[in-house]
């Protein structure tokens, strides 16, 4: 799998970072340009909305879903994720503060003619001109339609539900909030769509119940359909949207083991976060970084604008000669992972639809001298997808390593204790295991003779050694390494 990229590309993409700052804060924030993008295109994507899209040589295609995943251990990249969500955070707390305001149900009277309490009494209240039903008037209000067709009629949009839907429900970020309660607070988000940053999930916590927590949270990052609301709320809710999330974890090393476990099929939901700088390869430069700053709360307060409008966020390149050189470079990168012998998932196939779409909000926001072409952009997106898709390929594998050594470990200790009853043949050793592939169990038995544990007769029968695994357990571990590292792809 090759990740390099041409020299002359690397310098185009180095000024596209620069202009936009990205470089400096970088070097400020003692993380990788990379990193920096990588979080930025993540906060940008899941704060535009369920629906983001780039338009390609098929038309407009949507974005893949980017959920990150880190190590809790990286104090630069928690710094990294502060700095980026902060003002998502103020304008959801904003939007929220402002929400109150409005009477929900003079607001349902207006989109549905019914409210909670129906009585005549309350629909004269609405109906008074001295109350304030004029302010939400004013709220609604949307374009006047006069469609004489009825199936046109019938698919227009509808400002005045989207209207009523950011009004009432205007939260799209959820911080810190407990795992198990996840669902309820994304369901009260606008269109029921949410960004979840650093959740508490507490995935080795005693007396916990990780698998039924973690598949919640898989079903909640693929959408579920909404639960039962009363009438009154559903009629105001935009209908048909599930309840659906993008995260950003940073969790610890165990959690992280616990939540990859190839049972629950959550690793190709995530993208790795990991940053490899060690020191500060650039320089500071204030002016930069107060430059990346506005242009990433303008395009916050563009994608959420639209949002909120009912529009969909979309990218487009200025050429047709640029856009043919997108897609030849996506089909060029998604070649690279051939032969890699597992799918690394849509999120890292898709990385530099995502890159480039954020390059693209960010760009518009900049000045126009520092303003870059879209070749650059391009260069820029493919060549950090690039080394992005790398780090994630390596950290897969080191974690698809480690979790077969603690399985092969574990199988091993289980086969030990089965024949300190006495010698055993294969065929009844791999009864007593649910997954009975003959295959599992060779490797772990070729290691155990190999070092002692257990011996085997000519007739196949299998008993326990001169050694004890807690005896030999370095040779064990450094034997079952070798052989896990074969079957790793």
């Amino acid at each position: 799998m090759n990740f390099s990229e041409p020299l002359a590309q690397k310098r185009t993409e180095l000024t596209a970072l620069d202009k936009l700052g990205i470089e400096s804060l970088a070097s400020s924030m003692g993380v990788s340009p990379d990193s920096v993008l990588l979080v930025t295109a993540a906060m940008l994507t899941a704060a535009a909305g369920p629906d983001t899209w780039l338009r390609t040589t098929v038309g407009n295609e949507p974005l893949p879903k980017l959920n990150l995943l880190a190590r809790a251990e990286c104090h630069r990249l928690k710094r990294l994720i502060q700095h980026l969500s902060s003002p998502l955070s103020m304008m959801n707390r904003r939007l929220i503060e402002t929400s109150r305001r409005h009477n929900p149900e003079a607001i349902q009277f207006l989109v549905t003619g019914t409210t909670k309490k129906s009585s005549e009494s309350k629909r004269a209240d609405f109906l008074d001109p001295s109350s304030d039903l004029m302010r939400h008037r004013l709220a609604l209000r949307g374009p006047s339609e006069n469609q004489d067709d009825c199936l046109l009629s019938d698919l227009a949009f509808d400002p005045v539900v989207a209207r009523a839907e950011s009004l009432l429900h205007p939260q799209f970020l959820v911080i810190n909030a407990e795992g198990a309660g996840l669902r309820e607070l994304v369901e009260e988000c606008h269109s029921r769509h949410a960004l979840v940053i650093e959740p508490l999930l507490g995935l080795t916590r005693n007396c916990s119940e990780p698998a039924k927590l973690i598949r919640q949270i898989g079903a909640l990052m693929d959408g579920i359909a909404p639960g039962t609301r009363s009438t009154s709320n559903k009629e105001v809710r935009l209908v048909g949207t599930n309840v659906q999330a993008r995260m950003v974890l940073r969790l610890r090393v165990q959690e992280i083991r616990v939540l990859l476990d190839p049972v629950f099929g959550m690793g190709q939901r995530f993208l790795w976060l990991e940053d490899s700088r060690t020191a500060n390869a650039g320089s500071d430069d204030p002016d930069a970084n107060a430059r990346f700053g506005s242009a990433y709360q303008r395009a916050i307060g563009e994608v959420v604008g639209l949002r909120r409008a009912g529009r969909q966020p979309l990218f487009e390149f200025a050429s047709s000669s640029d856009l043919a050189h997108f897609t030849s470079e996506q089909r060029a990168y998604e070649a690279e992972f051939d032969g890699l012998g597992f799918d690394p998932g849509a999120s890292v196939r898709g990385l530099p639809m995502c890159l480039a779409w954020a390059l693209g909000f960010l760009r518009r926001q900049l000045a126009r001298e520092n303003r870059f072409s879209d070749r650059s952009l391009i260069h820029a997106a493919f060549a950090s997808a690039r080394r992005l898709g790398k780090i994630h390929v390596v950290e897969v594998r080191k974690l698809t390593h480690a979790k077969m050594l603690e399985d092969q470990l574990h199988t091993a200790g289980r086969i030990v204790k089965l024949l300190v009853g006495g010698p055993r043949k294969l065929r009844e050793i791999v009864r007593r295991f649910n997954d009975q592939k003959k295959e599992r169990f060779l490797p772990v038995l070729e290691a155990l003779i190999e070092v002692g544990v257990l011996s085997v007769s000519d007739d196949g029968e299998y008993s326990c050694g001169e050694f004890e695994i807690a005896d030999v357990k370095d040779e064990l571990v450094a034997r079952l390494t070798i052989l896990v590292a074969g079957q790793v792809p």
